[in-house]
């Protein structure tokens, strides 16, 4: 969920991803609401037409609404079960397009397609489906997509079609044994299988899905290689770093890979919780949870939907204002503490500056004052030795003064 955010109609991060999320439990309301927003808009964009020739289109979107519990054949007004039932162009994609028919109208228990009034080709039905895929069986046992040796995808594909008639008729039960035995021998010792000589994550999954529907334990003997489940040979494709899984060992995580390794470790979940409970075993396919309650799938309006989607849509727009206002508090925060900081330092270098000045104009008076009394004692040291140097003067004319008036007296001013 965290990595396909945007499920639409398409093989890889869509349909698949939503119906091993709606089957795991795990998927909500809103995430489901995305992509029944996007499948509305391509049904409106294309008409209700998914695809002229691809019909296992048609059968992908039938099991992922089933999954998520709406009726596929009223879906918006749109019947997207209808065109299963034009078999010619169903069987043009091979015994793949088939069996993936014969799932989507299981999955959901839904009656037999009527095809259009023009339509002109051979007519399909659930049994008529059943009835190819029983025959293209090989002799040695399994389904090929091509060619006449059995490979482990296709056999593990047609076991999950022909699961629902496995206890009910006897040629499906021969064919699903002999398919379980070529299974069983192309297991590898390290629990996993190959395909056309190559080992992939894909094989491994749908072995696990086909012998949970039709409830084979995943520990049974059969399955078992030197130690190793078909659990065990899946596991080794996972990437622990991301979550995810690789198509190839050693290699990247891949998201097909990804979804099928997802809904076979939800098949396993099941078949454990169903052993410990001693529960019937039920085909992993499925899908009508609300049938054992009495209760029908949803059919639903666009009206309906628009207005659902709406609330999603503004339910998810408020979490991402909450999440950009949450990541924003930081940074305002640290915007905020460098603001106060800068204030802080600029009235702290303020303050400096002042006492600074203060200090400058003090010590300047300082030495103003210095300078002045300086200047001052300066002065009266100037007037000191004035006074010093006038004051004999002084007294040596007083003197001359005096002694002249005495000897004129005496004299009688004849010798002034």
């Amino acid at each position: 969920m965290s990595t396909v955010t945007n499920p639409g109609n398409q093989s890889i991060g869509g349909e698949w991803t939503v119906m091993g999320l709606a089957k795991s439990g795990y998927i909500t309301k809103d995430y489901a609401n995305i992509y029944l927003d996007n499948l509305l808009n391509k049904l409106e964009s294309t008409n209700g037409v998914l695809s002229a020739q691809k019909y296992t289109e048609y059968s992908r979107v039938v099991i992922a609404l089933t999954s998520l519990g709406y009726d596929a054949s009223s879906f918006c007004g749109y019947n997207l079960v209808k065109p299963l039932g034009e078999a010619d162009k169903v069987k043009g994609q091979g015994l793949n397009g088939v069996a993936y028919a014969l799932i989507a109208l299981e999955c959901g228990d839904y009656a037999n397609p009527k095809v259009p009034a023009d339509y002109t080709g051979k007519i399909g039905t659930r049994s008529s489906y059943k009835e190819s895929l029983v025959k293209a069986a090989r002799a040695n046992g399994g389904w090929t997509l091509m060619g006449q040796n059995a490979d482990v995808d296709m056999t593990g594909i047609v076991i999950q079609a022909l699961a629902p008639y496995y206890t009910k008729d006897s040629e499906v039960q021969k064919e699903i044994n002999k398919a379980l035995q070529f299974l069983s021998e192309s297991q590898m010792d390290n629990g996993g299988f190959a395909t056309v000589g190559k080992e992939t994550c894909e094989s491994s999954a749908q072995a696990i899905v086909a012998l949970s529907s039709v409830g084979v334990k995943l520990n049974d003997d059969r399955f078992i290689k030197k130690g190793n489940n078909v659990l065990d040979g899946l596991l080794r494709y996972y990437i622990e770093e991301s979550g995810g899984f690789a198509h190839l060992l050693n290699g990247k995580c891949n998201q097909m890979a990804t979804d099928q390794a997802m809904y076979a470790l939800v098949a396993s979940k099941i078949m454990a919780e169903k052993e410990s409970s001693a529960g019937t075993i039920k085909p992993f396919y499925d899908l009508v949870k609300h049938k054992a309650k009495g209760k029908k799938l949803k059919k639903i309006n666009k009206k309906t939907l628009k207005k659902q989607i709406k609330k999603t849509k503004a339910k998810i727009k408020k979490q991402k204002r909450a999440v950009s206002s949450k990541n924003i508090q930081p940074v305002t925060a640290a915007i905020n503490s460098a603001t106060v900081t800068k204030h802080k330092k600029h009235k702290k270098h303020k303050k400096a500056k002042k006492a600074t000045t203060v200090i400058t104009s003090s010590i300047s008076t300082t030495v103003v004052a210095t300078e002045h009394n300086n200047k001052k004692v300066t002065s009266k040291k100037k007037e000191a030795s004035k006074t010093n140097i006038l004051l004999p003067l002084i007294v040596i004319w007083i003197i001359m003064v005096v002694g002249g008036i005495v000897f004129f007296k005496k004299s009688g001013g004849k010798n002034v």
